[in-house]
């Protein structure tokens, strides 16, 4: 990979690190980009929101399912797993397995439930 594209995989890394950070000022002090190694440790692009594992793509056409691929395979068993895919010059967009889908989508109504309640 040439210096350009690692360098535009670094913006895109801070730019949705940024964008966590707004959509979740509680967790902003901890959400940083992950520091990725020359040893091959697996660090999410992306870190510091409890229980997800955070990829980060950008470029001419990314593969979406091939982005999916490596973070399945990078993140814990016990981790949500979303994929942000921003085409250049697009608006980004997520991926992520159907059952990770569904345990939030779970959670989020379950969450409403509890505000009503009171």
């Amino acid at each position: 990979m040439g210096k350009m594209q690692r360098e535009k995989g670094k913006r895109g890394e801070r730019e949705f690190a940024d964008e966590l950070k707004a959509a979740l000022p509680q967790f902003a002090d901890k959400i940083k980009r992950g520091l990725q190694s020359r040893d091959f440790a697996k660090v999410a692009d992306v870190e510091g929101v409890p229980g997800f594992w955070f990829e980060n793509k950008c470029g001419a056409k990314p593969n979406p399912r091939a982005a999916l691929k490596q973070a399945q395979a990078a993140a814990k068993a016990d981790q949500i797993v979303a994929v942000r895919i921003r085409d250049d010059r697009q608006d980004p967009f997520f991926v992520l397995p159907a059952e990770d889908f569904y345990t939030m989508l779970e959670a989020w109504f379950d969450l409403q439930e509890w505000v009503r309640r009171g």
